[in-house]
């Protein structure tokens, strides 16, 4: 059976300074942005985990309803039934019960299309982060410039070009711009991080499971970077209980035979993993962990540091960032804690020396990146 890959990608702290009305990332006009690839599923999530469907929203018209599909379609009906119809849904008005339907016929539509894909290709699962816009803003790359640079360094790997196969998950890990010198903007997109985009993370990661865990493979490879490691840990283990309520811990974790996880520059500290062993499944995992995880952190990555020289809060304040950039060891500290109470289950660190860059483009071209690619694909 072939593998499926997942990549969850996070933006860096870049830019020039400027202060963000709205800082909500929305994709109700996708379609003018982005183009069809016969190798590429997009999958599209607004901030509570809820998914788009293949329709046009006027950006205007969504950022007046909390940037919330559901709060926008229970006050356009009429655009809630026209946009049912075309999913072969006969209902007659909105109401939360029809919303939650429509939701289920999204979900289904994508795992049948990802099972539909042949045993023989690879497919990589690519997930954007914090601060990533639709389209390049500020200095800032988009969340698809960023898949891109993924793709690229991805299909390099492969002596056939055509054999991996590419899911994009795009969500709403909010926008402003931009750190630099000035400490009141910093500020504020630190508190937008720490008190926001983490909670979006961590719903959308719990969300995912509906569609991951109906995916009909024998083996599934899931790559983070930054942020993306929250979506991923939510997917995983049963963590973050404060930011989310109980029933979406109901939701079944991945099940299948063996899932190869990569965190790239996690962008979170070692206490989530106090839950590793928490999952919604059947299997006895314990005696024979289907996980297997790698790490590739890096010390000098100034994002996760959150510092630039002797200046910034650094990795414990607004949102703890300790373990992608091994701060205080913190990474080997989570190897130990592996070694002492999650003996059946496997954790590999690399360290990762490049500078102090948090770029996707950076990260996707490193030597550790491109072995795991090779390791993984068997290339």
């Amino acid at each position: 059976m072939r593998k499926i890959i997942i990549l969850l990608i996070v933006t860096s702290f870049s830019g020039i300074l400027f202060s963000q009305t709205n800082q909500n990332v929305i994709y109700g006009e996708k379609s003018d942005v982005f183009v069809k690839e016969d190798n590429t599923t997009r999958i599209f999530y607004d901030k509570d985990g809820e998914l788009y469907a293949d329709d046009f929203i006027s950006d205007n018209e969504l950022y007046q309803y909390d940037s919330s599909l559901r709060k926008y379609y229970s006050s356009n009906p009429q655009k809630f039934i026209e946009t049912s119809k075309k999913y072969v849904l006969e209902i007659e008005s909105f109401s939360d019960d029809n919303f939650n339907l429509l939701q289920k016929l999204l979900f289904q539509e994508y795992i049948n299309k990802i099972n539909s894909i042949s045993d023989e290709f690879d497919i990589y699962i690519l997930i954007h982060g914090f601060r990533k816009p639709i389209k390049p803003k500020n200095g800032s790359t988009s969340s698809q410039q960023d898949n891109n640079f993924l793709k690229t360094s991805i299909k390099n790997q492969y002596t056939d070009k055509d054999k991996p196969k590419f899911i994009e998950i795009y969500w709403n890990g909010m926008y402003d711009c931009c750190v630099g010198k000035r400490l009141r903007t910093n500020k504020r997109i630190f508190k937008l991080y720490e008190n926001i985009s983490q909670k979006n993370a961590t719903v959308v990661g719990y969300s995912l499971r509906k569609i991951i865990s109906e995916i009909d493979k024998e083996e599934l490879s899931i790559i983070t970077h930054s942020l993306g490691a929250q979506v991923g840990s939510s997917l995983l283990f049963n963590t973050y209980d404060n930011r989310i309520d109980n029933k979406y811990q109901n939701l079944k974790t991945p099940n299948q035979n063996k899932l190869n996880i990569c965190f790239i520059a996690p962008a979170m500290s070692k206490e989530p993993f106090n839950e590793y062993y928490e999952r919604t499944t059947d299997r006895e995992f314990k005696e024979n962990d289907n996980y297997d995880l790698s790490i590739l952190y890096n010390e000098q990555d100034f994002v996760l540091k959150k510092k630039w020289k002797i200046f910034g809060p650094g990795p414990r304040k607004y949102g703890k960032t300790t373990l992608g950039c091994n701060h205080r060891k913190e990474t080997f500290k989570l190897k130990d804690k592996f070694l002492s109470d999650y003996k059946n289950s496997v954790i590999t660190l690399y360290n990762t020396t490049i500078g102090g860059t948090h770029l996707v483009e950076h990260y996707s071209k490193s030597t550790n990146f491109v072995n795991y690619i090779k390791l993984i694909n068997g290339e």
